[in-house]
């Protein structure tokens, strides 16, 4: 049985010695009653049998106790059993604390309530075994994650004692957790004499002494109750810093204060770098007050500026390098009518557009421009605006005066000029198409010559070669017929050591591909001479589809590791009278275009076909595409999208020139990083003026 357990005397012994004490009291109230009435006339009756009856009486209290003890420790032995167990339950493990199962009514059901008890007893013992295992692995883990954090952390208890002092806590003041857990030496590693820190403060929740210690504090917005405060110490470990304090009390379920967390942040690199910025910000504050002296000298510079510009009669536009206008002068205003706020910040192309000036012939850095159906005449020039020393390209000057009437003065001079200049044009392409024919006519004719000799000589070399084999056969025959078979065996080992058979057989095939190369050599020459007809300058009727074929085969080396080219071709088409040279030339042209606009390998598609009385043909590519922006210029002389000195801008325009003196029509589909296709109409019954001539 358990310390403090032991009651006195067992239940059987209290019950008997009740019972005995009340048979004792009995038995003294029955003596006193005949003491009294021995007193009355019935003294000698009572006298007389007084002892005896009192023998009697004890006697009979004597043997009453004796039986009670029997009996009731029959009746309660269960039960004393039950009280035994269960005083000696602790001291008992496992199966040994239950009461037997064995007794009926009440015992029964206390047994069986009792062993209830234990049951859950145990249980509980092993959920409060984990529910504590548990709280050690979360004391654990909150005890790591405070000493592992980066934050420098100490906790103190309610005593104010040092309970947690993390290792960034050990690295920011050089006392390490052992020298300090336990104690109330908080104050240490920041002040020289002893003093509350802050988490002391919070804990006693002591406000008088705090202004005075902590002029600089401030109630914390994240925890109740919590205070914050910063400011320089002079020596935590071993250097001067700025640290702010933050301070927060931890309460248990039942709003009891357990101890404060005071966590604290090492900020002298900020402060530092705050008073280097104060200094520079003194420092520009003078630079400010100069430069706005600077400022008003260039204000005064910039109004005479700008009087001066709006004295010139010239339009003049200061726009970025987009185009978007910044400022402009006030001969602009007054041209266009619109108020100069309206002016800023809108295109300058649109402006002259909503003007009613129509920009024609601008190439980038001058144009001219009309209104009032081209009875007045503009001169546009954009120049672009540096900075001083340097190339960076800072925006566009538009500069626009008005010549209409030098326009009027030069305007046949202007014509003259470019026809001279398309003339000039003309006559070059004319020129180089000439050279290519006078050389096409040169190499076909240095080539046809020797070509000739080496045609007839291969020829005549079969020939030979057929005879000398004809005579080898019959000489060995003959060797054979005279019944020499050591000569015969002789010439026979020698002609196969010599491989004659396979020089015969091999001599065959050189010479068959001999004849072949021969053959598409002459067919070169030919396409060559067709490609440039130097001998069909004039206009006469050809085969649309020779000409195309004998386009693709001056073009077979440029084109065919870049793409394949797809052929269908209607074989009725009938002939069209032309300048051959002229078509070939645009043919070249757009599948010239064609192979340099297909990245990697692609697909040339060619068609010709005839609708009603014109013969069509269509180019298309697989390559980038044109952009849409790009599609109406096309044709323009001089435009193109390649890169600056591999493309000239006139293919096409020569092209299109072309195919207009022909009575045709040439127009573009195109759609970027899809293909381009050239759709070429040329008419059937077209009359060429009898002095035309076509570049």
């Amino acid at each position: 049985m358990p310390h403090g357990c032991d009651k006195g005397l067992s239940l059987r012994s209290k019950i008997t010695l009740y019972a005995t004490s009340i048979t004792f009291t009995i038995l003294a109230v029955a003596s006193v009653t005949i003491s009294i009435l021995s007193s009355f006339r019935f003294l000698p009756v009572v006298t007389v049998v007084q002892f005896p009856l009192i023998a009697g009486i004890v006697l009979i209290a004597l043997l009453s106790g004796l039986l009670m003890w029997v009996v009731i420790g029959r009746v309660l032995s269960p039960l004393q059993t039950v009280i035994d167990l269960i005083g000696s339950v602790y001291s008992k493990t496992g199966d040994e604390r239950l009461l037997p199962d064995t007794f009926d009514g009440d015992l029964g059901r206390l047994s069986c309530a009792f062993n209830k008890m234990v049951g859950e007893f145990d249980l509980q013992q092993q959920n409060l075994v984990l529910m504590q295992t548990e709280m050690q692995q979360q004391k654990a883990f909150a005890e790591g994650m405070l000493n592992k954090a980066a934050v420098p952390i100490f906790v103190l208890d309610a005593d104010h004692r040092i309970i947690v002092w993390n290792s960034a806590m050990e690295s920011l003041s050089g006392f390490k957790a052992e020298e300090l857990i336990g104690t109330n030496r908080q104050w240490l590693p920041f002040y020289a004499d002893e003093r509350p820190v802050l988490a002391d403060l919070v804990l006693t929740a002591d406000g008088e002494h705090l202004e005075e210690l902590y002029g600089n504090f401030r109630m914390s917005q994240h925890v109740l109750g919590g205070l914050q405060s910063e400011g320089w110490l002079e020596n935590v470990g071993g250097e001067r810093r700025y640290l702010l304090f933050d301070a927060a009390p931890v309460y248990d379920a039942n709003d009891v204060k357990l101890g404060v967390i005071e966590t604290l942040l090492d900020i002298t690199e900020r402060k530092l770098v705050e008073a280097e910025l104060t200094k520079s910000r003194e420092e520009l504050q003078s630079k400010h007050d100069e430069l706005n002296e600077l400022f008003g000298q260039v204000e005064n510079g910039k109004q005479e500026w700008e009087d001066t510009m709006d004295s010139l009669a010239e339009m003049v536009l200061m726009c970025d390098q987009f185009g978007v206008i910044n400022r402009c002068n006030r001969a602009v205003t007054s041209f266009t009518g619109i108020p100069y706020n309206m002016i800023i910040n809108s295109d300058c192309m649109e402006l002259l557009v909503r003007a009613g000036l129509e920009v024609t012939g601008y190439d980038g850095t001058s144009g001219q421009l009309e209104c009032e159906g081209g009875r007045r005449h503009f001169e546009l020039l954009s120049n672009e605006l540096k900075q001083a020393g340097s190339d960076n390209i800072r925006g566009v000057v538009v500069t626009i005066h008005e010549t209409t009437e030098l326009f009027k003065m030069n305007e046949k001079l202007q014509k003259a000029y470019a026809e001279l200049q398309q003339g000039q044009t003309q006559i070059f392409q004319q020129e180089k198409m000439a050279s290519i024919g006078q050389l096409a006519a040169g190499v076909a004719h240095e080539i046809n010559n020797p070509m000739g000799f080496i045609s007839s000589n291969l020829s005549t070399m079969g020939k030979y070669m057929e005879k000398i084999s004809a005579f080898e056969t019959a000489m060995i025959e003959a060797v054979q017929d005279k019944g020499d078979t050591e000569t015969v065996a002789t010439l026979g080992e020698l002609r196969k050591k010599m491989k004659i058979d396979f020089i015969l057989d091999d001599i065959k095939n050189l010479l068959d591909e001999s004849r072949d190369g021969a053959e598409r050599v002459r067919r070169i020459v030919q396409d060559l001479k067709s490609f440039s007809h130097v001998d069909e300058a004039e206009c006469k009727p050809v085969s649309v589809n020779e000409c195309l074929d004998a386009t693709l085969n001056m073009l077979r080396n440029e084109i065919k590791y870049i793409a394949d080219v797809e052929q269908e071709y209607n074989p009725d088409l009938p002939m069209l009278l032309c300048f051959p040279q002229q078509i070939n030339q645009v043919f070249m042209n757009i599948l010239v275009n064609a192979a340099h606009a297909i990245e990697g390998h692609g697909v040339i598609a060619i068609k010709t076909l005839l609708e009603a009385d014109d013969i069509v043909v269509r180019i298309s590519d697989t390559g980038k595409g044109v952009a849409p922006e790009n599609l109406t210029r096309i044709f323009e002389p001089f435009f193109t999208t390649k890169e600056v000195g591999k493309g000239t801008g006139l293919g096409l325009s020569i092209s299109y020139d072309i195919i207009k003196k022909h009575g045709g029509d040439i127009h573009v589909e195109s759609e970027a990083g899809v293909g381009t296709t050239f759709i070429i109409r040329l008419p059937l019954n077209h009359v060429f003026e009898s002095d035309q001539t076509i570049s």
